[in-house]
């Protein structure tokens, strides 16, 4: 799931059981004519032999410039490049959790600042005309979890928006473990949402309406 406060994402799924959420978000002033592409994954794990090389495959046939990663459960904190990717991940706890994101040589080169919170969330700073841009990468708790552990994720969002600017293009996405539900709602909630919303998609609908994003994976 993607919501922002500008622009709108599509989707497309590219392997089993993983959904990667990638679209046309920014136009970048340096390339008039190159949209970028940005998306987020599940890949339920980094620590079998060829995870890497298959996200790296898959960002190339794609075309994907940002790729956003949940539940990689590697046990440090990184930063580290693999031929023209970048990688910015944080630890996991337990075996579980982990979030990373993953930059083309064009983005990797522009990061201007890290934040690895928790092994739920990471903030990633980007230089970009005319408007910088900020990618919060969350991996929420799943519906067996207590609620106490959602707020604190929610918490460390709030926290990590302290770090961006009022005139950032700001992008929280990720595995936020929730259904949105059926039918339009204000503009936080376009005509493509899928089943019926639950508690804690009405949490993300209220989040949304209460700071100015749209909830991007419901209009297409």
């Amino acid at each position: 799931m993607n919501f922002r406060s500008v622009k709108n994402l599509s989707g497309r799924k590219i392997a089993p059981h993983s959904d990667v959420r990638v679209g046309a978000t920014l136009q970048d002033a340096c390339e008039k004519n190159k949209t970028q592409r940005i998306g987020t994954w599940n890949v339920r794990t980094m620590l079998k032999t060829g995870k890497l090389d298959n996200i790296k495959i898959e960002m190339k046939r794609l075309d994907i410039d940002i790729l956003g990663l949940c539940e990689i459960r590697w046990p440090d904190n990184g930063d580290f490049w693999s031929d023209d990717i970048r990688v910015i991940h944080t630890n996991n706890t337990k075996g579980q959790a982990g979030v990373g994101i993953a930059l083309n040589k064009k983005w990797g080169k522009r990061v201007t600042n890290v934040v690895t919170y928790s092994s739920r969330l990471s903030l990633v700073k980007i230089g970009s005309t005319p408007n910088n841009l900020a990618i919060i990468q969350v991996f929420m708790p799943t519906s067996k979890a207590d609620d106490k552990e959602v707020k604190e994720v929610y918490a460390g969002i709030e926290e990590l928006m302290k770090h961006t600017k009022p005139h950032d293009n700001v992008i929280i996405m990720g595995d936020f473990n929730t259904i949105v539900g059926e039918g339009r709602e204000g503009r936080e909630v376009g005509d493509f949402g899928l089943g019926k919303r639950n508690a804690r998609g009405e949490r993300v609908v209220e989040y949304c309406r209460e700071n100015g994003m749209i909830i991007t994976n419901t209009r297409f």
